[in-house]
Parts: C-alpha cells; sequence; structure tokens
C-alpha cells in the first residue's frame, strides 16, 4: 500500500509539473517521499506523453528489501497558464517579460508579458503598467498596455491544484533547517526576524507560513530538484531587509512552486530580494509589493506601485487552456517484489 501511495504521490507531482511546464519531460530519479523513492519517466510525445511512476517503499523485512508498485497514465496537455486572476488584476507596478531558458538575471526585460481575467484589469500610474497583451471580461478596457487588449467571450475558470492527497503523506517532518520553524502540531511554518533558514526540495503541505526572517528553498537546477509547497492558509512575507524574505537558490521559477488551496491572503512585502516563484493560487488572494520572476495566478491580483513582475515565458503557450488531464482509461497499476 506504501509503495502505491508513493508511486501515485510521482503520477501527480509529475502532473504538477506538466501542468506549470507542458515542454517538461526531464523527469525523476529516486526522489525521496515518506521514508520511500519514487521514479518517473515520461515519453517524448508533445501533446501526450506517456508518464510511468514506479514507488519504492521502505525495506520490508520478510521481502529482503521495498515493496514497489508502478503506476502508468498518458497525460493530455494543452497550454501553460499565463498571469491569471478569477477576479480583478490590478496593475500600478509593472508587469514585463524575460525567459529564463535565455537569461536568468537580464538587465533589460520584453514586452510579452500575458494577463488574463475572468473579471477586468485595473491599471493606473500614468505609463505604460503592462508590456505585453491582456484579456479581460468585464469593461472598460483597460490602458497603459504596450501589447494586444481584447474582451473574451467566456471566464478561464482555471482550478486550484489540489493537495488534498499530501495533507498526510508529504515531506514536512524533515522540511527545514532549522526544523523548528516548523510546527506540527499547527503545520504552519514561522520564520522569526533572526533567523536564516532553509526549505530542502520535497514535497509540502502547510497550513500558513510567516515570513519575518530569510527562507531560502535549496532548489537545484543541475538535478531538477524543486520544492513545492501546498499551502492551506496565510502566506506573509513583511520583511523590508535586503537580507530577508523568501528565496529560490537557483532561481528557476519552476522549481519552486506555490500551490494555494482557497480562501486565504498571500502577502509578498517591500523586499529588496527578487523571489523567482510559480504561484497557482487562484481562489486566494494575492498582493504583490516586491520583484519577483516567474508568475502569479489569483482570485485577486494586486501588483502594487513600485513592485515588479518578469513574466517567465518558458512557462507559458500561446493557446488558451483550462489546464492538463489524464486520457481516460490510461490509468494502469502493476507490482512486483524488488
Amino acid at each position: 500500500a506504501q509503495a502505491q501511495a508513493i508511486a501515485e504521490a510521482g503520477i501527480e507531482d509529475a502532473m504538477l509539473q506538466l501542468l506549470l511546464n507542458r515542454n517538461w519531460r526531464t523527469g525523476f530519479q529516486n526522489k525521496p517521499f515518506v521514508g520511500g523513492k519514487y521514479t518517473v519517466t515520461l515519453s517524448a510525445d508533445l501533446t501526450n506523453p506517456l508518464v510511468v511512476s514506479t514507488g519504492y517503499s521502505e525495506p520490508i523485512a520478510s521481502l529482503r528489501g521495498p515493496a514497489v508498485r508502478t503506476v502508468t497514465a498518458r497525460a493530455l496537455l494543452t497550454a501553460g497558464f499565463a498571469n491569471y486572476s478569477k477576479s480583478s488584476f490590478t496593475v500600478t507596478g509593472i508587469i514585463n517579460s524575460y525567459d529564463w531558458r535565455v537569461n536568468d538575471n537580464p538587465s533589460t526585460f520584453g514586452s510579452q508579458a500575458e494577463v488574463w481575467s475572468d473579471s477586468n484589469v485595473v491599471t493606473s500610474g500614468g505609463s505604460t503598467r503592462i508590456f505585453g497583451n491582456v484579456k479581460y471580461i468585464w469593461p472598460p478596457a483597460p490602458g497603459l498596455i504596450s501589447g494586444s487588449v481584447a474582451q473574451a467571450a467566456n471566464p478561464k475558470d482555471i482550478l486550484i491544484v489540489d493537495g488534498s492527497s499530501f495533507l498526510a503523506a508529504n515531506d514536512n517532518a524533515a522540511c527545514c533547517n532549522p526544523q523548528t520553524i516548523y510546527n506540527a502540531a499547527t503545520m504552519k511554518i514561522v520564520v522569526p526576524t533572526t533567523t536564516n533558514a532553509t526549505i530542502a526540495p520535497g514535497v509540502y503541505y502547510f497550513k500558513g507560513m510567516d515570513i519575518l526572517g530569510r527562507l531560502r528553498a535549496d532548489t537545484d537546477k543541475v538535478n531538477d530538484l524543486s520544492v513545492t509547497i501546498y499551502l492551506e492558509g496565510d502566506l506573509n512575507v513583511s520583511s523590508n531587509d535586503k537580507n530577508k524574505g523568501l528565496e529560490n537558490k537557483d532561481k528557476k521559477p519552476d522549481l519552486f512552486l506555490i500551490n494555494g488551496q482557497g480562501g486565504y491572503n498571500f502577502i509578498f512585502g517591500a523586499l529588496k530580494n527578487p523571489l523567482h516563484v510559480l504561484i497557482h493560487a487562484p481562489e486566494d488572494a494575492v498582493t504583490n509589493n516586491q520583484e519577483i520572476y516567474g508568475k502569479i495566478l489569483g482570485k485577486r491580483v494586486n501588483i502594487t506601485t513600485n513592485a515588479k513582475l518578469h513574466f517567465d515565458m518558458s512557462t507559458f503557450s500561446s493557446e488558451e487552456t483550462k489546464g492538463s488531464r489524464w486520457v481516460s482509461g490510461s490509468w494502469f497499476l502493476s507490482y512486483k517484489r524488488q
């Protein structure tokens, strides 16, 4: 049972990566998970890759090794998401674009950002606020846009990435250094003002994050090690100190993922340190007061004065989409003894 659960967790992890970046085919090799590990491979198909996840349990004495289960499924992909809000998308700061694959630390930025709103887009500030294209549902049409502005006929209604399967099976117990920033009873992260902390690669489920000091996600782009957080609670990054706040070690946005579970507020303070992250929170309110590289999806999104959002074009395709799903009838389970 543990091996099967681990294999299914690998399938869900792969689905999340494909949801955020349809071109992802790296897979995972022996990725640790709740005492076991999973290995995931993907075929090279462009629109419906075959995903194979093998889960290994903790060693079992009677088997003289781990139990092994393999789950196979085929994904049906459409395009990656743009910046998105379910209700108002407000910009008094700046949204522009870059491509992580070309330059992860550009000195100049492009005009290919994409903003979609199922409600209205509001801009102000006297000069161009969004360097790119905008689609919206409710008038009036926004101004201060460098690219195209179009009224869409139907909302996109982007869904939450459901993390309920990770509520009990997660890597929380060994998430952080120091581990004292995590409270197992409340499932909350609190980083005090004087603390410099790190969070290891893994999959986590938290019920709140209060970052007063510094929390660095120890991502690794060479080995494709990511930090994925399912968050059922508020996120508050409140310091204005250059050496504090949230940080992505290797600066690759799709290695640091925050998936809101709905009904809360994500607030990024006026930090001097940039953050490289993908935020998928279509039922949470997101307020950005700092410089973010990556992408934001929220129920309400506010890019405030002096804040910047550099949209990572590597995570987007121009085709509109509601996401990715499994091809019906493609799910298959097999097992063997190690």
